[in-house]
Order: C-alpha cells, then sequence, then structure tokens
C-alpha cells in the first residue's frame, strides 16, 4: 500500500492527477501484469517497487 501511496504522491507533486502503466520493478527486475506485481520478502521485512507514468486526466 505505501508504494501506491508513493505513487500517489509522486503525481500531486508533478501536477498530474492520475498514474497510468503501473508496474513492478523490484531490484530493477521488471514485471507487467494487469492482475499481479512482484516483490521481495525475507524473513523480517517485504518490499515492493512500483513505477508508472504520471498523467493529467481532464
Amino acid at each position: 500500500m505505501s508504494a501506491l501511496l508513493a505513487l500517489h504522491s509522486r503525481a500531486i507533486d508533478l501536477g498530474a492527477n492520475a498514474v497510468v502503466n503501473v508496474r513492478s520493478n523490484f531490484k530493477n527486475n521488471l514485471f507487467v501484469s494487469d492482475t499481479q506485481y512482484s516483490c521481495g520478502a525475507g524473513g523480517i521485512l517485504a518490499g515492493v517497487a512500483l513505477i508508472g507514468d504520471v498523467v493529467k486526466i481532464e
């Protein structure tokens, strides 16, 4: 959830109001899916990195 909130905040900072083409980019391994994302999980922590295109939709 924090990765999605970070994308949202970045879009607002850039003057956009939407993020499209969201994809996983964990440790520079791009993963594209309409229903899944790629993440890393260790013994204590888990992580996900998302990238997307910020746009302004009228």
